[in-house]
């Protein structure tokens, strides 16, 4: 009797296990994406220059252009704009250069927006500003000696 009642508690905590792990995956799985965004397949630029570019996208990571009511996947070398939001899915992960050497890592189920980053290199100064609203980024920033005005918000 006592190997029976082992069997079942072993069996009741897999159970209980299995549940927990397959609702922790449902709710972890939820796109941070509107339902009714439109992918459109021809990327086109946003608003100005470049202000950075995806250096290394794994899975489906997904950029909109300010005002625009679409997005475009995100690949390797595509260029990046103000205003820019940008959004991992659950698997994804990305990393972004910015002209002024900075360089962002982004994790799964994670969004954020360029608010605004420019790099002038004859004046020595940047500044950037990102808005950070879900996941996790990794910010590496180099401070160079020379450089007269540098601001960097997140």
């Amino acid at each position: 009797m006592k190997k029976i009642n082992t069997i079942f508690n072993f069996a009741a905590y897999i159970s209980m296990f299995i549940l927990i792990l397959g609702a922790a995956n449902a709710f972890g799985a939820t796109s941070l994406l509107p339902d009714d965004l439109e992918i459109r397949q021809t990327y086109k630029n946003g608003v100005g220059s470049s202000v950075g570019s995806a250096v290394i996208v794994k899975g489906r990571t997904v950029v909109m252009h300010k005002g625009d009511k679409h997005g475009y996947l995100l690949y390797r070398n595509t260029p990046l704009f103000n205003g820019d939001y940008i959004v991992t899915e659950p698997e994804a992960r990305a990393k972004l250069s910015m002209k002024d050497g900075s360089e962002i890592t982004m994790t799964p189920n994670s969004k954020f927006t360029i608010n605004r980053s420019s790099y002038d290199k004859g004046k020595k100064s940047f500044s950037s500003f990102f808005k950070v609203t879900y996941g996790k980024l990794r910010f590496r920033v180099m401070k160079i000696v020379g450089r007269n005005h540098a601001y960097y918000r997140v």
